[in-house]
């Protein structure tokens, strides 16, 4: 092409626009979920075959502008403080797109644990906050900017209406800003059973991510977290072998599931428990098994996959604290009122590799966890 225009260089004509940009960017006080619409639009004005025309400026000029239209969206700033204090829970398995995010602090309030799932032997509690009193250590969060449709996908997502009230407060960013944010504080009483490892290792982990201020990490590094006691542990010896359960399959289930007025039927680990049907559970399928599902959620990702896809998790390749989790999960539905071992899952047992491994699931009690 040619490489003057009118009577200077394409270069600097280039250099204007890309200067356009950042100086509208910068008016706008464009966030940095933000800046992808900017460079894009700069990717396209410079390989646009127009990109050293004035038209082709003012045409820029007007595609930035659906920045400033973005910069107006309704926004809400959300403060995380439990799982929701780890940045991948809010991206990778919230799919929320956060436009904005910083390290908080909620002067006047202290991190604080309400009751979790009943009957307490695989969630027995989250986190929420309370006033503060002398001697707290003041709660830190991770603050993220989010548009006001994705605000109420998080409340719906955190059962807000049942669980939590939204309270506004006022949160100190790290960088120097003080927002007023939503944050959830627990309707349910503050639980005396601390949360589980597989909890609180999400807080550690995001609060380390995030690099909260070191006092605020040692706090939580600091918690106890729940460990089965030794009745618990002692009731896993007397759950029946899987083999000499009556084996049923996938497409046994999903016919299972048609029978009008049947009580439900999901499967664990190999195991198919039957109980009173439930309306929903984010972790729990009718008619599936939830192995897959548990391992994604323990591990932080997406919830999105076929629960009864094939191969399912393989015994021998979860950790010691994967499988002490499952543990506990067979530990509440055991616990609970009208929950039922009837059966084993087939398939399951057909994709694991260690024959030795069928019917022997409870030696893993022996590697629970100390503080």
């Amino acid at each position: 092409g040619p490489s003057m225009v009118g009577n200077l260089p394409i270069e600097w004509h280039r250099s204007r626009m890309k200067q356009d940009s950042c100086q509208s960017a910068r008016a706008l006080d464009v966030p940095p979920g933000f800046l992808a619409p900017v460079a894009v639009s700069w990717q396209w004005a410079r390989s646009t075959t127009k990109c050293e025309t004035w038209e082709s400026r003012r045409r820029f000029r007007v595609r930035l502008g659906g920045v400033k239209n973005l910069c107006a969206m309704s926004t809400v700033w959300k403060v995380g403080i439990g799982a929701n204090l780890n940045l991948n829970v809010m991206t990778a398995r919230r799919k929320l797109n956060v436009l904005d995010h910083q390290p908080a602090r909620l002067p006047g309030y202290a991190i604080a644990f309400h009751e979790g799932l009943r009957p307490f032997m695989v969630e027995p509690a989250f986190a929420t906050i309370r006033l503060a009193e002398e001697g707290d250590v003041c709660v830190h969060g991770l603050a993220v900017l989010l548009s006001e449709e994705d605000a109420r996908k998080l409340d719906r997502q955190e059962g807000a209406s049942k669980v939590y009230s939204v309270e506004e407060i006022l949160a100190e960013l790290y960088d120097g800003r003080k927002v007023k944010a939503e944050v959830y504080v627990a309707k349910w009483a503050l639980s005396s059973v601390p949360p589980s490892k597989r909890y609180l290792t999400l807080m550690i982990e995001g609060a380390r991510m995030l690099g909260v201020h070191a006092e605020y990490l040692n706090h939580l590094e600091s918690l106890p977290y729940y460990i089965p006691s030794e009745e618990t542990i002692r009731k896993r010896s007397l759950w029946p072998k899987p083999q000499t359960l009556p084996p049923i399959t996938l497409s046994d289930m999903q016919e299972h599931k048609k029978k009008e007025g049947a009580r439900m039927w999901y499967s664990l680990l190999g195991y198919v428990f039957e109980r009173n049907r439930i309306t929903f559970s984010p972790l729990l399928r009718e008619g599936c098994d939830s192995s897959a599902r548990r391992l994604a959620f323990l591990r932080c990702q997406s919830l999105d996959s076929d629960d009864n896809a094939r191969p399912f998790p393989r015994l021998d390749q979860l950790s010691s604290d994967e499988r002490e989790y499952f543990l506990q999960a067979m530990d509440n539905d055991t616990a609970t009122e009208g929950v039922e071992m009837v059966g084993h899952l087939v398939e399951f047992w057909e994709d694991q590799v260690l024959d030795h491994l069928l019917g022997d699931l409870c030696t893993a009690a022996e590697t629970t966890m100390t503080p």
